[in-house]
C-alpha cells in the first residue's frame, strides 16, 4: 500500500515516517491499519522488486561467480563475476540496522551466505555462487525481512543465482 499526502495541491507519495519518542526522532519501520477489525499492512520503508537474479559465465579455466548483495546503503547489488551493478533499492528511509534477512535456500547450493538463521541488514549480507570446473551451479534462496531481533516481517523477495563455466 502506497501512502500519499497531499501538499499545494499536489498528491506526494511518502517515503519516510517519523516519530517522537522520547524527545527523539526515529524512523517509522512499520506501519499496519485496522480494516474491518484486523490489522492490515500500511507502510513499510522497505521495499523489494519481486526477485532479483545474478546469472555469472566464464571460460574454463576461470571460475564464474554470481553474488547479490542487500548493501547497508539501502541499494541492492548484483555482482557478476567482479562487475557490480546496482539493482535497485532495497531502503528508502532510515537505518538498515532496524532489519535482519532470514534466508531460506529452497534449492541448488550456496558457496557463502546466511542461510537458516538472521543476519542483520547493517552487514551487507551477500548470498553467493562459485563454479569452478566446467558446468553450472544454482540457487534459489527466499529471504524475509523483517524488524530487527523479531519474527515481524515487512517484506520478502526470492534470489536466483547462477555460475557456468564453459569451454
Amino acid at each position: 500500500m502506497t501512502i500519499s499526502v497531499g501538499v499545494g495541491g499536489v498528491n506526494r507519495t511518502v517515503a519516510a515516517m517519523w516519530v517522537g519518542v522520547g524527545g527523539v526522532w526515529r524512523a517509522v519501520s512499520r506501519l499496519d491499519t485496522g480494516v474491518s477489525g484486523a490489522w492490515r499492512f500500511g507502510f513499510s520503508p522497505v521495499t523489494f522488486a519481486t526477485g532479483y537474479s545474478a546469472s555469472a559465465t566464464a571460460l574454463s579455466p576461470s571460475n564464474a561467480n554470481a553474488r547479490i548483495r542487500f548493501d547497508a546503503d539501502g541499494h541492492v547489488y548484483r555482482v557478476l563475476n567482479a562487475i557490480e551493478t546496482d539493482v535497485g533499492t532495497w531502503l528508502t528511509a532510515g537505518d538498515p540496522a532496524n532489519f535482519d534477512a532470514f534466508a531460506t535456500l529452497t534449492s541448488g547450493t550456496l558457496t557463502s551466505g546466511t542461510v537458516g538463521s538472521a543476519v542483520n541488514l547493517g552487514l551487507s549480507p551477500t548470498w553467493h555462487v562459485q563454479k569452478s570446473g566446467l558446468g553450472t551451479v544454482n540457487a534459489v534462496v527466499d529471504v524475509s525481512i523483517r524488524l530487527a531481533g523479531t519474527s515481524t516481517e515487512v517484506d520478502s523477495t526470492t534470489l536466483t543465482l547462477s555460475a557456468t563455466v564453459d569451454i
